[in-house]
């Protein structure tokens, strides 16, 4: 609110006469879904995502190559909390054999960008896979991900839709080399 109220008097226009307390917009955000908030996010996303790079040295953005247009990163986070205030816990901790809980923030990014292009949030037990949604890439995407993402069913829709796709292999990985391309 400190910055609404250095800029006060520019709000009439719109109606507002005087700056609510932080504590009112806190109870309205409280009862508010958090779609509102995704609606926002989206809207504001698309309205100015032609502006957003992820380096600064890009004067603009015919110097980036062709591909770095159609890269996705998927990767995700875990913010520890405690299991008892939030969702089921993860795991065991190895001195107290206590469960360690939090929240998992998955997030989709494009390489030319500075922001996610979606966010999501679950509980830390969560497995990233839900993430990789097939369905929503286009022919010639490519998406770069960690093992967590390892999903072959998904995987295998991919490939029949025409995304590229790299990852990490798991250690029990098997699979046959049909062309070396070196």
């Amino acid at each position: 609110t400190a910055s609404l109220q250095a800029e006060a008097c520019k709000l009439r226009h719109l109606g507002i006469f005087r700056m609510t307390s932080r504590s009112t917009l806190a109870d309205g955000n409280k009862r508010r879904s958090e779609a509102v908030f995704e609606a926002v996010y989206r809207d504001l996303y698309a309205k100015h995502r032609h502006l957003l790079s992820s380096d600064s040295r890009l004067c603009t953005r015919k110097n980036e190559p062709k591909w770095m247009k159609r890269l996705k990163i998927i990767d995700s986070t875990t913010i520890t909390l405690f299991s008892n205030l939030l969702f089921k816990g993860v795991g065991r901790h190895p001195k107290t054999g206590k469960k360690k809980g939090g929240i998992k923030v998955h997030s989709i990014i494009q390489a030319n960008e500075g922001v996610p292009s979606d966010i999501r949030f679950t509980s830390a037990a969560t497995n990233d896979s839900f993430m990789l949604l097939p369905a929503t890439l286009n022919r010639g995407d490519i998406i770069a991900m960690d093992r967590a993402y390892i999903d072959y069913a998904k995987f295998q829709q991919m490939t029949e839709r025409g995304v590229v796709y790299v990852t990490k292999m798991k250690k029990n990985l098997q699979y046959t080399i049909e062309e070396d391309v070196m």
